[in-house]
């Protein structure tokens, strides 16, 4: 099945809205704000999903929404996240670009198969990706945005793991 940019997006929106709809669910978090695209000029361009304000701080969240299973409904043991977006190697993704400027806090992953999230510490994510020997191309037939990804376990505690949380 050959996807493009906005099939894949509508993905995400689903699991956004999920991860949305679970922070205001808690009792500290102040307010939650949809962000798209940062250009600060100091720390160049950057992009996260949301920004979650408590009432001790905030936090920048990426949210990636996969679908957990293949069309067979055979579980995935591994969870994917993209750290180069062109085949040649030269466009970093948005979660890569704001963690390096300091920026985000944390990937959010949503599991469709199993409705879980699962939360990363996104500085521990990205030192973990940069160690990582084996990358292998994107296979998701996203005719737009072939990349580079690495597999990561869902429970990989190496590379930031912090716990999940199934959602109804």
């Amino acid at each position: 099945m050959s996807q493009d940019f906005y099939s894949s997006l509508k993905l995400g929106d689903m699991g956004e809205k999920i991860f949305e709809e679970w922070m205001r669910s808690h009792v500290n978090v102040t307010d939650v704000s949809k962000l798209h695209h940062v250009n600060d000029f100091i720390n160049k361009d950057y992009e996260y999903d949301y920004q979650v304000d408590t009432i001790d701080k905030s936090y920048a969240f990426e949210v990636k929404c996969l679908a957990g299973a293949d069309g067979r409904g055979a579980r995935y043991n591994n969870a994917v996240i993209e750290v180069w977006q062109d085949t040649k190697k030269t466009k970093r993704p948005g979660w890569f670009k704001a963690t390096k400027a300091g920026k985000l806090d944390y990937v959010i992953f949503y599991n469709r198969f199993d409705s879980c999230l699962y939360a990363f510490k996104a500085p521990l994510l990205l030192k973990w990706t940069e160690h990582q020997q084996y990358l292998t191309y994107a296979r998701n037939g996203n005719r737009d945005n072939p990349g580079w990804i690495v597999m990561l376990r869902w429970e990989e505690y190496g590379a930031g793991y912090l716990g999940k949380k199934q959602w109804r």
